[in-house]
């Protein structure tokens, strides 16, 4: 039974903590469904992809986002523009599906990193790409 707004999630079950959610719309004088959401069943991505980070410029800090399409190690890593690692953020095995890493704008030896461009790097088994990113304080 749905009580909510045309239109609107409304919760339809809990299975341990996974919440299930319908969304309708009514048509005529009947009551369609026309999604619903299991988090079991979401969709793994079918491409590795690296995306901008957010926000950029940052200050104090900022997230990156990647989707994996199968399960695998993944590095993580900031450079200054010189080519030096300044900080790993991650190297360890990922599922597949969408993960999000936050920076604090600070390096391996938890010192804050000074105003300026940043580049981040993500090794996920055979993938590798790298993306620019800047600093403003």
């Amino acid at each position: 039974k749905i009580h909510d707004a045309v239109g609107q999630p409304s919760p339809v079950g809990v299975s341990g903590s996974i919440n299930y959610s319908v969304s309708s719309g009514f048509w005529g004088s009947g009551i369609i469904i026309t999604y619903v959401h299991d988090p079991y069943n979401d969709a793994i991505p079918d491409k590795f992809t690296l995306f901008q980070n957010f926000p950029n410029p940052f200050n104090p800090s900022t997230t990156i986002s990647f989707d994996l399409p199968t399960e695998c190690i993944v590095s993580l890593n900031i450079y200054d523009l010189t080519g030096r690692q300044i900080k790993t953020l991650t190297s360890s095995r990922y599922p597949a599906g969408s993960h999000q890493i936050q920076w604090d704008g600070r390096d391996d030896r938890d010192n804050p990193v000074s105003t300026g461009i940043y580049v981040y790097r993500i090794n996920a088994g055979k993938y590798s790409q790298a993306r620019k990113m800047m600093l403003l304080k």
